[in-house]
């Protein structure tokens, strides 16, 4: 309960300005606070030592091709809890290329070791020829819960253990996702396995937003300055700050206090609408020095601790 209290207070001081908590000292050749370039910013699927299914179409005979997951299975026989990455890019780049995932995800590959089950999610992209994409990304993350859910058998999943972890942009889904647990308005029919839930019993959020805004919802529909009324329910329908309540999951939250991309605030203000509804197993961890989307936040020290809180909250042994 100490540590709890410790985190909300910081939390609180560092909305007003006061800059500390947990600091990371340099430990690779890539620095911590760079970003990988070229190359170095996909993972190739197929050259990784795991047992892959490629390709699931998570919303049946409806999926498009962006609406697609890849799971990533531990060789035991166990069966597996599951962590859902959603993968960041402004919600304009990142899905999948040839078995090929964004550097980010390595986050949540760390967990296979850990056995977990880790499923990787593709979903709609905003494009010239699709502005107004959003909101079905939420849609879609939903779904591919429900399908996982819905294949727990086949791949030997543990349909009552499923957690998401999502940067960015796909921060931002996940939070969202976590926030509207039993809020079946968000359940798209369309998108199938409506008889399993979407619920989900923790999230991992990095560098994202828990408040949408105009100039974004603007950006990501498609809307026009003057069309006010659209614009701020669309705000208040897409902010998890907006859902939160006593029947939300945890939340583990990360954040770089010079993100000069989505600010730290965003996380600190997520976690204290948590921690007062009463979602008390919430953490916030801000890190001086770091900036969006660096390595530190792939690292397997990072990893180690959301993974230590993950099998916690779950009531696993690790």
């Amino acid at each position: 309960m100490r540590k709890k209290v410790l985190v909300f207070l910081l939390a609180m001081l560092t909305v007003l300005g006061v800059m500390g908590t947990a600091f990371a000292e340099e430990t690779s050749e890539v620095s911590i606070y760079d970003k990988p370039k070229g190359d170095a910013r996909w993972i190739d699927l197929a050259a990784e030592e795991y047992k892959l299914v490629f390709d699931l179409p998570y919303c049946g005979e409806n999926s498009s091709d962006s609406e697609i997951l890849h799971l990533v299975i531990p060789e035991d026989e166990n069966r597996h809890p599951v962590l859902v990455f959603v993968h960041g890019g402004a919600w304009s780049s990142n899905n999948s290329k040839d078995h090929k995932v964004t550097f980010t995800a390595r986050a949540a590959l760390r967990a296979v070791e850990r056995g977990y089950a880790v499923a990787l999610v593709d979903y709609s992209l905003r494009g010239k020829a699709t502005p107004s994409a959003f909101p079905t990304q939420i849609y879609e993350v939903k779904a591919a819960v429900r399908y996982l859910r819905s294949v727990a058998e086949e791949y030997n999943l543990d349909s009552d253990r499923i957690a998401l972890i999502g940067e960015s942009a796909g921060g931002m889904l996940v939070n969202i996702v976590g926030t509207t647990n039993g809020e079946k308005q968000y359940d798209f029919e369309k998108y199938g396995n409506m008889e399993f839930s979407s619920d989900v019993q923790a999230v991992v959020g990095q560098y994202s937003m828990g408040q949408t805004d105009a100039d974004t919802i603007i950006w990501l529909c498609g809307l026009e300055e003057d069309q006010e009324e659209e614009i701020q329910a669309m705000v208040e329908y897409t902010s998890a700050l907006n859902h939160v309540d006593e029947n939300d999951p945890p939340f583990y939250l990360e954040h770089g206090l010079i993100d000069t991309t989505i600010s730290y605030t965003q996380s600190c203000d997520l976690y204290n609408a948590l921690y007062m509804a009463g979602i008390t197993e919430s953490e916030l961890h801000l890190f001086p020095g770091m900036e969006h989307a660096v390595s530190w936040f792939q690292s397997e020290e990072n990893a180690e601790d959301y993974l230590r809180w993950l099998d916690n909250v779950l009531e696993r042994n690790g």
